[in-house]
């Protein structure tokens, strides 16, 4: 399990390499639990410390060697959808 830290700028909880939940909930596949997140208000452009945000890691999961699933497209395109109704 990693540490997770308050992140007081976005009043969210972050892990030390600047990851919210919404991070761990994708990396998990959890279709269910990132709809939570997102209507809790989580940034979907929330940025890690190296510049990755929900958005890149649902992709990268698709381009990555292990087999995708239907849960990663659908991931994407939810926070796509997200990310241009927010504008």
């Amino acid at each position: 399990a990693q540490a997770f830290l308050p992140d007081t700028d976005k009043q969210e909880i972050t892990d030390e390499q600047g990851r919210t939940l919404l991070f761990l909930a994708i990396q998990e596949r959890d279709i269910l639990e990132v709809e939570r997140l997102l209507t809790m208000g989580y940034a979907v452009n929330h940025k890690d410390k190296q510049g990755h945000t929900p958005l890149s890691l649902a992709i990268d999961q698709i381009n990555s060697k292990q087999p995708y699933k239907a849960q990663d497209y659908q991931l994407v395109q939810l926070l796509l959808c997200l990310l241009y109704t927010s504008d």
